[in-house]
Order: structure tokens, then C-alpha cells, then sequence
């Protein structure tokens, strides 16, 4: 299943629970509109798109290929990636004058920013010729400027100079039954009792890597982050950004998964640690390791499902104009803080 399948599923996960976290600015509505009804997120940042090559790169550098074709903005690279896989290759020189081309590529966009214009529309089309034609040559490599290579084989190489780093992403021996897995997507159901009644809600989750040892019965989680800012204060953004939340669902993943594959009995006895590898995308490109804590495993797990319990009543009750505190009272109360 490619990550492309695995957004596509219709289930709990940790990003979709921002949009409905109050203290995140989330609310019922939101979760239905931007994860039930799929409407529209996002744009990725460019510190976001360096952090998905890097994280590509680290498992499989074949794939990348280094060309002076600059990638158009998000948008338009989508577009012409839709055309290029439903449209003949034909000649760059062809390409402008080729009506076939244009009536197949204004088909997938209607508007483009203000205008409906058909021949306007066109004209954005034609911006990203270049990239047309790299796509056309490349055979399915991802496109990298001589800008984001350096980006991203600077991480590569922080990372492999980081001694335990180095370990827990490139170094597992599969040996006696041990397993090593990257982009592994686990799915489950969780039961949420709701007073007399309760409710299932499918669930998942995306792994970057987990390792399995037997032998040991230890399950050893890794998550790779990259950050814009100096790694020095990478605390800060993993309780800004809630890593905490999204390491507890991650284990509470890796139990169901390991009482599938062992036995609920035998998975009881099995330890699960979790490391979350940090690399800076610019300047020194510094790499850190860090090892997160119980504590802060059963606070993330904690909050988690709290969230899920909010999804779970908004989807038994159909309530998704109202959260659980506004339904008995029609309001919500304000108090000052303690």
C-alpha cells in the first residue's frame, strides 16, 4: 500500500484529531469537513517538502534524480503530473500548439486562481513544460533541484555520522525472526463506551520504521522529524506540535499490531521503545536522538483518546455543529484561569 492508499482509508489518525482538539483550534465540524467529507487542507510549506524528500531519500536514494528543472509550485505540479500520466508523451516543441493536450489538461482544472479564462488557463498549463518534459524522461525518479540535493544529502549524511541515529535507521540485523519495516501502516478498531451504548471506530496509523526483536521482545519505534529551527530547542516544538500525542497513538498501534502477530499474552510481556531521530534541514544540519519517555508516552496515549471519544460521540449523536460540552446547555462556559 502506497502512502497516496493509506490517506485515502477513512479512519482515526493522529493528524486528523488536530481538527477536532479545541485546544488546537478543532471542532466536529472540522473533522468532518477536512477528514469524514475530505474537504480541501493545507498547502505542504517548503520546510514540510524538504522533510518528505528527506525522509524518501533515507529510504532509497535510487530513486532521485538530480535536474536543473526547478519543480512549479504545488498546484501546477500536480497538474502536470495528472496530465503527463493521462496524456501520450509527446515533444516539448509540440506541446503549446497541440489542442488534443490542452482540451485533455483544462479538463482536470476548471479555474486557476481568479480566472476561467480556457486560454489563460492554458497559458499557466505551459509554465511547466519544463517539468512535462523531465517527467517524460525521468521514468517515475523524483525530481530534485541542485537546491533541495543539497539539502537533503546534507541531512543523509548528519544522520549517518550520528552513531545511535545510524543504528536505529540504516543498522538492523534481521536475524532469529527480527523484522525491520519503514512506511509500516497499521490499522485496528477502537470500542468507545458511551454511556448504555458504544461505538467502533476504525483506526490507523503511519509508521516511519519499527523493528522487531524476539528474541529480546522488544519493539523498537523510530521516528524521523526534520526542523527548520536548531535542533537545541527541538523540545519545544514536540509540545508545541504535540509529538507526545502522536508517539502514544503510535505505541497503542504497535501493541494491537504485536497482538495480532504474537498473541495478546505474549505481546503483554514485549517492551516498546520509542526514539524520535531529529535533523536539521539547514546550516549544520545537526542530528539528535531522542528517547521518549513513559510519562510522556501515557500523556500523549491519554489525550489521544480523549479526542477519540470526542469523534466517537460526534458520530453516534450526529452532532457535528456542537461539541459534547455545548450539547446539554446549548453553550459553552468561560472561567478565568486558575
Amino acid at each position: 500500500m502506497t502512502e497516496k492508499d493509506y490517506y485515502a482509508v477513512p479512519a482515526v489518525s493522529n493528524s486528523s484529531m488536530s481538527t477536532v482538539n479545541p485546544e488546537q483550534g478543532g471542532t466536529p465540524l472540522r473533522y468532518k469537513t477536512y477528514v469524514i467529507d475530505k474537504g480541501p487542507g493545507e498547502a505542504d510549506t517548503p520546510s514540510m517538502q524538504n522533510g518528505k524528500l528527506v525522509h524518501l531519500y533515507v529510504e532509497d536514494p535510487t530513486q532521485f534524480l538530480v535536474s536543473d528543472v526547478e519543480r512549479p509550485t504545488e498546484k501546477l505540479a500536480e497538474w502536470v503530473e495528472k496530465v503527463h500520466s493521462t496524456f501520450p508523451a509527446i515533444a516539448k516543441s509540440d506541446i503549446k500548439d497541440n489542442e488534443a493536450m490542452k482540451i485533455h489538461a483544462l479538463s482536470f482544472m476548471e479555474k486557476y486562481g481568479n480566472t476561467k479564462d480556457p486560454d489563460k488557463i492554458w497559458e499557466k498549463f505551459l509554465l511547466g513544460i519544463d517539468y512535462y518534459e523531465f517527467l517524460c524522461d525521468s521514468e517515475g525518479q523524483i525530481c530534485l533541484t541542485s537546491s533541495q540535493r543539497s539539502v537533503v544529502e546534507g541531512c543523509v549524511e548528519s544522520l549517518k555520522k550520528n552513531q545511535l541515529a545510524s543504528k536505529l535507521l540504516f543498522e538492523f540485523t534481521e536475524l532469529f525472526g527480527g523484522r525491520a519495516m519503514n512506511e509500516e501502516a497499521l490499522y485496528w478498531e477502537e470500542e468507545v463506551q458511551l454511556f448504555s451504548t458504544s461505538i467502533k471506530l476504525d483506526c490507523k496509523a503511519l509508521l516511519d520504521r519499527i523493528t522487531l526483536d524476539p528474541i529480546s521482545k522488544t519493539a523498537t519505534l523510530i521516528d524521523l522529524k526534520t526542523t527548520g529551527k536548531p535542533i537545541a530547542v527541538f523540545g519545544e516544538s514536540f509540545k508545541f506540535w504535540r509529538y507526545y500525542r502522536q508517539m502514544g497513538w503510535y505505541r497503542r498501534a504497535i501493541q494491537v499490531f504485536l497482538g495480532d502477530l504474537y498473541g495478546e499474552f505474549e505481546a503483554s510481556e514485549w517492551t516498546i521503545d520509542v526514539y524520535i531521530v531529529g535533523v536539521e534541514t539547514h546550516g549544520l544540519y545537526e542530528t539528535r536522538v531522542f528517547k521518549i519517555s513513559e510519562s510522556y508516552l501515557e500523556k500523549g496515549e491519554q489525550e489521544a483518546m480523549g479526542l477519540v471519544e470526542r469523534i466517537a460521540h460526534a458520530t453516534y449523536y450526529g452532532s457535528w455543529n456542537q461539541c459534547q460540552e455545548e450539547k446539554s446547555t446549548g453553550y459553552l462556559m468561560l472561567e478565568p484561569d486558575e
